[in-house]
């Protein structure tokens, strides 16, 4: 995770603390105040485990989006699949 939060450069704050990434058992949940910040987060997250024959399984990767902000699409393509 350490070498996707730092390539990424994936982050929320919320009021003086910086969050990246929240990890559960075998989740992981990774925290973005922009969608394109989220995007690059989500394929370097795809390229760092590939040398370890590892691949995320896009039809279970979702977009959560909190807040007030109108929503636009209702699927986004990363790494040539739709999440």
């Amino acid at each position: 995770m350490e070498c996707i939060v730092h390539r990424g450069c994936c982050d929320c704050t919320i009021s003086v603390e910086v969050f990246t990434n929240l990890d559960f058992a075998d989740d992981i949940a990774l925290l973005a105040e922009m969608l394109k910040v989220l995007l690059l987060a989500l394929v370097v997250m795809n390229e760092e485990p590939a040398p370890l024959g590892l691949q995320i399984n896009w039809s279970k990767t979702k977009i959560q989006q909190i807040g007030n902000l109108p929503r636009t699409e209702n699927a986004v393509a990363v790494c040539n699949a739709n999440v």
